[in-house]
């Protein structure tokens, strides 16, 4: 309020001064003079200048009038005013991703789904999963990396480009392959492990890391165990092989970089996403 005083005080003084030798202006003023004082005949009463507070006084009674203050104070509020935010819908793909996993949480149970309309499932929820995660700011990948802690085997995978190739769509994976995540532990931990029945043949083991805008989980690993019994170090760049040869990934060439899931979702059931050579996967939770 002292702020808005100050300011009107202030155009007023301006005024004043702006105007003070204007004939019309100071008539303005003498003619309010003289009807204060009731006079009955001005004609002998000689125009006296109204002094500067005087002006003041009444450029002020105008500018703190009612309709004066509320046009004021109306201003103010307009010019301070936040303006309103729009309310993003995050469940806006909800109902389309939940007939997606539907299908896949179908095939992961019962191994027959027709593959073509697994592939075709897979494929319509990593376009919906890519467009939740823009919207929410990141709320769907903290979720997706929460979520994949535990066991996951692995049961449809399209198989890398090459691969498809060579011998078609994997489709429905024939071996019992299990992979198992941890994330409560510095650096994250990651394994594979391929089975016969129960036992275990061979299993990887090695770290992970988690880009958060692309849901991308790079990874390596750097141990193998044999029979459930013996464990070997593994040379730098022992996923890339490994990844090739499940259908997931594709064997490093030249390039340094690691290889890579671009991760499409994770939650109690089901677990899904591309893999580095460009295949399609779906996992069932076991753990």
């Amino acid at each position: 309020k002292m702020f808005v005083f100050v300011a009107i005080a202030f155009v007023g003084v301006y005024t004043v001064v702006a105007f003070d030798a204007s004939p019309r202006f100071s008539a303005i003023y003498s003619n309010r003079k003289y009807s204060r004082l009731n006079l009955a005949d001005t004609s002998s009463v000689i125009p006296q200048q109204d002094s500067f507070f005087s002006k003041l006084k009444v450029l002020l009674e105008q500018f703190l009038s009612p309709p004066a203050q509320t046009l004021l104070k109306d201003s103010y509020l307009a010019s301070t005013q936040i303006p309103e935010i729009p309310k993003i819908d995050y469940t806006i793909y909800d109902s389309e991703i939940s007939d997606a996993k539907s299908i896949l949480v179908e095939a992961s149970l019962t191994k027959s789904t027709d593959p073509m309309k697994v592939i075709e499932s897979l494929v319509n929820l990593e376009k919906l999963m890519r467009a939740k995660n823009k919207l929410d700011e990141g709320v769907t990948s903290r979720e997706t990396l929460s979520n994949l802690n535990g066991e996951w085997r692995l049961i449809f995978s399209t198989g890398t480009v090459n691969v498809q190739k060579k011998v078609g769509k994997v489709n429905y994976f024939p071996i019992k392959a299990v992979q198992s995540f941890n994330t409560s532990v510095d650096p994250f931990k990651i394994s594979n492990g391929i089975y016969i029945g129960d036992f275990e043949l061979l299993k990887f083991y090695g770290n992970f890391v988690w880009l958060e805008k692309a849901r991308k989980l790079e990874f390596d690993f750097d141990e193998i165990g044999l029979f459930g019994a013996f464990k070997f170090t593994l040379p730098s760049g022992g996923a890339a092989k490994i990844g090739s040869s499940t259908g997931l990934g594709a064997e490093r060439k030249q390039t340094q970089r690691k290889p890579f899931f671009n991760w499409i979702s994770a939650d109690e059931e089901i677990a899904t996403a591309r893999g580095g050579g460009g295949g399609l996967a779906l996992w069932r939770r076991v753990v």
